[in-house]
């Protein structure tokens, strides 16, 4: 078995132009091989260690905003915070059921990894996979209409 090299840059920004945002609502975690994680908290970048953090082991997040909308920050920051809780795993479904103690949400498998991580799951975690029914932007857009017809029913 060889071991992996991994070259990994991460940055965020307000972004620019004519719909500028108040705001950043993007968020990212990387925990390096060391146990150094680098993250972002009220905007600004933070790095710190994380205790019990096994030697070899990375993880790596890309939190989305919600393009402008309300607690977009917040709700990428408090990912992160999770993301930070959570112990190293090497095995898919003890990942799965950290995240999902009741095995009751279904899994959608995202982009360029999707493919070659499906081989490596369960049959019990397979059963759960559901198509993709779109990007970030479209999740949150859901999200914000469920919420609105929420507030309508109120």
């Amino acid at each position: 078995l060889t071991a992996a090299r991994l070259d990994l840059a991460a940055r965020s920004s307000i972004g620019s132009g004519r719909d500028a945002r108040t705001e950043n609502q993007d968020n990212y975690l990387v925990i390096d091989t060391d146990g150094m994680a680098s993250y972002l908290a009220n905007q600004v970048p933070v790095r710190r260690r994380v205790a019990g953090w096994p030697q070899g082991h990375a993880r790596v997040a890309v939190l989305d905003g919600m393009g402008g909308h309300g607690h977009g920050r917040e709700a990428a920051e408090a990912a992160v915070a999770g993301l930070l809780h959570l112990p190293a795993f090497t095995q898919c479904d003890a990942l799965a059921r950290a995240l999902d103690a009741g095995a009751t949400l279904p899994i959608a498998l995202c982009g360029g990894l999707a493919a070659p991580l499906r081989p490596y799951l369960p049959p019990a975690l397979l059963a759960r996979v559901v198509p993709v029914r779109g990007d970030s932007a479209a999740g949150a857009l859901r999200l914000i209409r469920q919420q609105l017809d929420q507030q309508q029913r109120t």
